[in-house]
């Protein structure tokens, strides 16, 4: 429980990070699988 407190998530950082590479470095589609995610959500 103390880890809570202290812990503070990145899910989102993540998220967002992902959605910038697929936005502008996809070009060989390397990242369509991270694309179809981010659809879904």
């Amino acid at each position: 429980m103390a880890a809570i407190d202290r812990v503070r998530p990145t899910t989102g950082e993540w998220l967002a990070a992902a959605k910038r590479y697929v936005s502008y470095a996809n070009q060989a589609g390397l990242y369509d699988d991270v694309a179809a995610y981010l659809r879904e959500d």
